[in-house]
């Protein structure tokens, strides 16, 4: 259950047609050889659908009749114009619990069996649709950071243990997208009022919908129509066990989403400054140790410009409070040390103060690590020493770039 009992819904907010119940035959079947799958996934109740592309698919498949009506009380085949070679999209009917790791058991025979001549080409690909039209908004939001944050980590699973679809034009990350650039405005006007019964939340949770890009790893499109975010990320495969893996990283990001408070989640990714801290936190969310999602290098150096973005949308409101024109920002002290126009003496100081706010951070985030509590002042002296060390730091860089993207409505803090 959510932690949060105040606010909407998403199901408050947009209007689903109700899912219809398991056919006889399929509850037949899942009566019958579903308990051979008994506590395999994360999450029992929550339903998702899967849709798997393959290649190769041409005549009738080899197997006995029997099997064949059993896969097809759990599969559709649908025509897909991207592929090629008599390719065929396979649709899942919706499923949960032990029906899943049996709908996955009967598309791995009737491929592996039925069609051995499949194939699994670059333009295939697996994607899962997580049900989630009964969160809270609030949980929601956490859903997404945890996304955001730990990003990374799902296209190295499927990099390890499938094929690196990080660079394809259908599943981009959302980290390096177009819609990402839009997201701290949206994120933060559903954190104003994540909590709130008002109509501005149905207003403003459709704008996030619809802003979004369907070809993103994390799709969140579906949410409009069917109630469902759609993971992208997964190569082509008919592997039964690789398949509920996957879908149990998916589940457990889900969960982890409903019983963590917002405020709790935002300390724990600011809190982030550490290999062992970040290694922490993936157990906590995904249930898993590095090398289990296939991360074989340093996790704090694959994780830290997820969290970072993350962080900045948590500072959003506070960038956004000073605003100044670029022509300004050019007359501006940090524009002179970018510049490298001040003495190497300002440069010294610079560096000695950074030095003295990353102790003062580390500091902080090891009470937080022992289970301290932190007050809201501790919070927010944080935040100004993320603020302060951000901005020495970029002064030390050639960042001029940034700034002149900036310049419509760019923001600047002292």
């Amino acid at each position: 259950m959510d932690k949060l009992k105040t606010g909407y819904r998403i199901s408050d907010l947009i209007n689903y047609e109700i899912l219809p119940p398991y056919s006889e035959n399929v509850l037949a079947l899942i009566k019958a050889e579903g308990k051979a799958f008994e506590g395999e996934m994360e999450a029992q109740k929550t339903f998702i659908g899967i849709e798997v592309e393959v290649e190769g698919i041409q005549g009738p498949p080899a197997v006995n009749s029997i099997e064949n009506t059993k896969f097809r009380y759990f599969w559709s085949a649908k025509e897909d114009p991207s592929l090629r070679n008599n390719g065929i999209e396979y649709v899942s009917i919706p499923i949960s619990g032990n029906a899943i790791p049996l709908a996955l058991s009967y598309l791995e025979n009737q491929l592996c069996v039925g069609y051995p001549k499949h194939s699994f080409s670059d333009r295939t690909s697996v994607h899962v649709h997580l049900n989630c039209k009964h969160m809270f908004v609030s949980s929601f939001v956490n859903f997404m950071f945890l996304y955001l944050a730990l990003e990374p980590v799902l296209y190295s699973f499927v990099a390890r243990f499938g094929t690196s679809r990080k660079d394809s034009n259908y599943c981009v990350p959302v980290n390096t997208s177009a819609t990402f650039y839009n997201l701290a405005k949206r994120m933060n006007e559903l954190i104003a009022i994540q909590d709130q019964r008002t109509e501005n939340v149905s207003m403003i949770f459709r704008h996030v919908v619809d802003d979004w890009r369907k070809y993103t790893g994390f799709n969140i499109q579906p949410l409009g129509r069917f109630g469902t975010v759609e993971f992208r990320q997964m190569s082509g495969t008919a592997n039964a066990k690789l398949l509920k893996k996957w879908i149990n990283l998916i589940f457990n990001l889900r969960l982890y989403a409903i019983k963590v408070s917002f405020e709790e989640l935002k300390q724990q990714i600011c809190m982030l400054n550490s290999n062992s801290e970040y290694e922490y936190f993936l157990k906590q969310v995904l249930k898993v140790a590095p090398h289990e999602v296939g991360v074989a290098e340093n996790l704090q150096e694959l994780l830290e410009t997820s969290t970072a973005n993350c962080k900045s949308i948590f500072m959003y409101p506070d960038l956004n409070k000073y605003k100044v024109k670029f022509s300004d920002f050019q007359q501006s002290p940090l524009c002179k040390v970018i510049q490298l126009e001040v003495d190497e003496e300002a440069q010294k100081a610079l560096k000695a103060e950074l030095v003295k706010i990353e102790a003062e951070k580390k500091l902080l985030s090891q009470k937080s690590s022992l289970g301290i509590v932190l007050s809201q002042q501790q919070l927010e002296r944080y935040d100004w020493l993320t603020h302060r060390a951000y901005e020495i730091s970029k002064s030390f860089g050639h960042v001029m770039d940034y700034f002149k993207l900036m310049e419509n409505g760019g923001r600047y803090y002292a």
